[in-house]
């Protein structure tokens, strides 16, 4: 059995002469696809923590150490020139100790938000993070009623206010480290 469509051997015109293959730059290249984004890689837990670390002792160093990973991570994930480019060279450098800063930002706010402490000493480490601290207070806002509406049913049941409130945030604390327990991409 002969396969001529697959093969590179001249095809006929209508007239019956033949024509050599076509052949197209376009057609013959093979992109390779992206295997990983950017996004995916920063989100690996090691790298995540290394960058956070490196970040918050200010170590160059280490950052730069990141950096070569990363970009060799991302030349064998066929990383798009585009994000390959958001980590290269010093813009990379800025890029990646922001990302490690970030990192710390969530996780010290974490530990506050849980413990009902106040955020303000976060925010004034932080003060690149705007959008960040809008979030995080919106989220402090959505707690907030939450524990609200469960201390008015728990008043409801009998409890005064000041031990609704306490059970409440007992409650619900509770039910946040339980929940990030299990789940490891806390409050991202």
């Amino acid at each position: 059995m002969m396969i001529s469509a697959c093969s590179e051997q001249a095809h006929s015109n209508k007239d019956g002469s033949e024509q050599p293959p076509a052949q197209s730059d376009a057609n013959n290249q093979i992109i390779a696809q992206p295997l990983l984004s950017l996004s995916e890689l920063l989100s690996a837990d090691d790298v995540q923590k290394g960058l956070a670390s490196a970040a918050k002792d200010n170590n160059q160093t280490e950052i730069k150490q990141w950096q070569l990973r990363l970009l060799d991570a991302a030349k064998q994930v066929n990383l798009a020139p585009s994000e390959l480019n958001q980590i290269s060279g010093d813009q990379g450098l800025a890029f990646l100790t922001f990302h490690g800063m970030k990192t710390n930002f969530k996780q010290e706010f974490e530990q506050v938000f849980i413990s009902f402490e106040d955020p303000s000493v976060v925010y004034a480490k932080y003060p690149a993070f705007e959008s960040l601290k809008a979030q995080s207070e919106a989220l402090i806002v959505k707690r907030d009623n939450l524990i609200a509406q469960a201390s008015a049913v728990l008043q409801q049941e009998g409890l005064s206010k000041q031990q609704a409130d306490a059970e409440a945030r007992a409650q619900w604390q509770q039910a946040m480290l339980e929940q990030m327990s299990a789940t490891p991409e806390k409050l991202n």
